[in-house]
């Protein structure tokens, strides 16, 4: 509980950061992408649009000093575009010359019976992909804000999505309706002229010391500068850090930090993060392009190259995700932890692994894929085990065998682990299967009075899939290791290679083994 209300705490002070962040420019003779870039920038509000409306390398110039959003977006679409603005969305419905209505006072494009039948579907050069059950634009300007809409009379639509895809509700472990492609969670942080720029309007300032902000060396001036040393005896807010900063307890930058900062609590950036956060808490991020290590928890809101934590990690897209307990991402390719979740990963290991698509590698015990994938429920039999139930998780690329059988004439049981890949032949329905598998001999009663033994097996399945039934067979090495005193434990039919020795019994062999599986997805 007390996570819970700490983790709500850093959240709404996060969502305040951002909304309060005023806009400092003064552009001569620029094209308006570059202006669109600096507000996101200063303030995390993207601007999103048709692209055959908006001409990005249309020239403007704008003087812009301490305006808030609105102010400054006005100043520089209002004769040009009608917009409206949603939440972190400016969106752009349409230029001056096109008939607008007005609801709520903020225009909006007037419904025609043209626009409404030429944004009904998912053309070929639509530019749409499907999400869910909505259409977003998934097309990118090089340089240009991440999102574009390419249908105006669904916008009332897109804007909700667009808004449960990248807000900060990811935290609440819903999980984002949207599925981000990986390439668009390598996208580089916003660039203006290929040149990512930090602290912007900030001045710039060697050191402060703080007890706690404003009680410091430069009281409540500390969230307009730019520090290369700042020092939190309790906890301060600067308008950010390019070198080092410490606090025993919070530190809290309103816009960037590049370098290293450490405290016990938390730390917390509202804008892009470039080098190292540590703390024993949490951190939490806009964007980051360095790492983040936490005793318990660490947030980003966009792409992040490394994060290691003591409980969970959470980014829309990373490289690498370390955790104790759970990682959740929208797009990552590495992801370590006991539970690990994603909508797009390449690879996962852990004892639970979930993944929105089946592109994913993943390593496990349990293995969820939300389309497509394996989940296999099926029975098999092979000349040392008599019968088991086995339950195959993954892709065919990799999944995971859980396996219960039994053999007689002592009522042992099998407890087995173990996983596997398939080899598609071609466009047709047969394969091959490559499984190790691990099985652990049980007393019927699991009571096994301190002895050990084990069969190993390496196996090479031939299959057929007819409908969601998987029929197969073949061969198997067996390598059966058990205590010498464990006689309710079988010989195998035959041994290739024996060895009894005081302490333990060994036994190799070439077998088979036949079964079905059905698959429940």
């Amino acid at each position: 509980m007390k996570k819970t209300i700490l983790t709500s705490l850093l959240i709404i002070i996060s969502m305040s950061l951002f909304s309060q962040r005023a806009v400092n420019m003064k552009l001569q003779n620029e094209k308006i992408s570059v202006a669109m870039n600096l507000i996101t920038q200063q303030t995390g509000v993207e601007f999103s649009y048709n692209p055959r409306v908006v001409n990005t390398n249309r020239i403007v110039s704008v003087d812009i000093t301490n305006k808030g959003v609105r102010e400054a977006v006005d100043l520089l679409l209002s004769d040009m575009y009608h917009y409206i603005i949603k939440g972190r969305y400016v969106i752009i419905t349409s230029a001056k010359k096109l008939p607008e209505t007005t609801i709520d006072n903020e225009p909006v494009i007037a419904e025609n019976k043209k626009n409404k039948e030429k944004s009904s579907g998912n053309k070929a050069n639509s530019g749409l992909s499907i999400i869910g059950d909505h259409k977003i634009a998934n097309e990118r300007i090089k340089k240009g804000p991440p999102l574009t809409i390419n249908n105006q009379v669904n916008e009332t639509t897109m804007l909700k999505k667009i808004a449960g895809v990248i807000t900060l509700s990811a935290l609440t472990w819903g999980g984002a309706d949207a599925q981000l492609r990986h390439s668009e969670m390598k996208a580089p942080v916003s660039k203006t002229e290929n040149k990512t720029e930090y602290n912007i309007g900030l001045q710039k300032s060697t050191a402060q010391l703080s007890f706690i902000t404003p009680l410091g060396t430069d009281g409540q001036n500390t969230k307009d500068k730019e520090y290369k040393f700042s020092f939190n005896v309790l906890g301060g807010t600067t308008g950010g850090v390019n070198g080092v900063e410490f606090g025993s307890l919070f530190n809290i930058n309103k816009q960037d930090m590049r370098g290293f900062q450490m405290s016990g609590l938390f730390n917390m950036t509202g804008g892009i993060v470039s080098g190292v956060q540590l703390s024993g808490g949490a951190n939490i991020a806009y964007k980051s392009s360095g790492f983040q290590i936490s005793g318990a928890v660490n947030y980003t809101a966009e792409l992040n190259d490394v994060q290691i934590a003591g409980v969970a990690n959470m980014a829309a897209g990373s490289r690498l995700q370390i955790a104790g307990i759970v990682n959740y991402a929208q797009g990552a390719d590495i992801q370590i932890a006991p539970v690990n979740i994603a909508q797009v990963a390449r690879f996962q290991a852990g004892i639970v692994n979930i993944s929105e698509t089946d592109d994913a590698v993943m390593l496990g015990v349990f293995n969820y894929v939300k389309k497509g994938g394996l989940f296999e429920i099926g029975i098999s039999a092979n000349d040392y085990i008599y019968g088991a139930v086995n339950l195959i998780t993954g892709t065919d690329r990799l999944y995971s065998i859980l396996s219960f059988g039994a053999y007689s004439p002592s009522s042992n049981m099998t407890v087995g682990m173990g996983l596997g890949t398939r080899l598609q032949l071609g466009d047709s329905p047969r394969g091959f299967h490559f499984e190790l598998m691990h099985h652990q001999i049980y007393k019927s009663n699991f009571n096994n009075k301190g002895r050990d033994a084990s069969l190993e097996q390496a196996r090479v399945f031939y299959s057929v899939r007819k409908n969601k039934f998987t029929f197969y067979g073949g061969p198997t090495i067996n390598i059966l290791l058990r205590d010498a005193d464990f006689t309710e434990v079988k010989d195998p039919i035959y041994s290739l290679f024996d060895n009894r020795g005081s302490k333990y019994y060994f036994d190799m062999w070439a077998g088979a083994e036949v079964g079905v599986r059905f698959n429940l997805k």
